[in-house]
């Protein structure tokens, strides 16, 4: 799960930032790098920041939030192979 991408640009802006910094006691930039960065549950998602975030942008929880396939096991997995007779030593 990661932030929507409506709700990040809710959120980054001077004001808002400063806010949720605060909130959070994190400084501005370190906010401004996780919302850049917007990770699959990084810090954005953790609940205190779910509950900054809502209460700075009007929005319940549940709607602050959306599935992303980024880090998920098993993607971007290649087999490597023998080079003598070409089949997969990974499996």
């Amino acid at each position: 799960m990661k932030i929507k991408n409506s709700i990040i640009e809710k959120i980054n802006t001077p004001k808002a930032r400063t806010r949720l910094a605060y909130d959070l006691k994190c400084g501005e930039a370190t906010l401004s790098v996780h919302i850049r960065k917007n990770k699959a549950n990084g810090r954005l998602t953790k609940m205190d920041a779910l509950s900054s975030i809502s209460k700075e942008v009007g929005f319940p929880i549940n709607e602050l939030l959306e599935e992303s396939n980024e880090g998920q096991a098993g993607t971007n997995i290649q087999p490597e192979f023998d080079n003598v007779n070409s089949e997969p030593i990974n499996q």
